[in-house]
């Protein structure tokens, strides 16, 4: 999986954060563009996952969501998608791509506008 870093860049993970898996509710974050730091305890063995959506607004892709957390949205989709609540706790938290986070720090309507247009339509304004 490809890792967006802005706007417009993107980066091929490597080893270990190819084994980091997607969770509705995850036990891990990124920070910057390559650290993860862990947001509860991961016990041994346990799986390490980050919510894809808090590194993603490019309204080019979607993925049906597995993970099987009773919290589970079902759909992995841009961080624009995500319930305002679920968006300002990552923000709060700091696990949110800083291209992304600088947007959403803007202004309250820049969120509503943002959902509502493409990639595309971003691009051409």
């Amino acid at each position: 999986m490809l890792l967006q870093t802005g706007s417009r860049t993107y980066i091929l993970p490597e080893s270990p954060s190819v084994y980091v898996n997607h969770s509705c509710v995850p036990n891990a974050g990124l920070v910057g563009n390559r650290k993860l730091v862990a947001l509860t305890d991961i016990l041994p063995g346990e799986q390490v996952t980050f919510d894809y959506s808090t590194s993603m607004d490019d309204g080019l892709w979607s993925m049906e969501c597995r993970c099987g957390h009773r919290e589970c949205r079902g759909l992995i989709e841009d961080f624009r998608h995500l319930p305002r609540r679920l968006q300002q706790h990552y923000l709060e938290l700091g696990v949110v791509q800083g291209f992304i986070a600088r947007r959403y720090r803007q202004r309250p309507e820049t969120q509503e506008t943002m959902a509502q247009q493409s990639f595309a339509d971003r691009a051409i304004a």
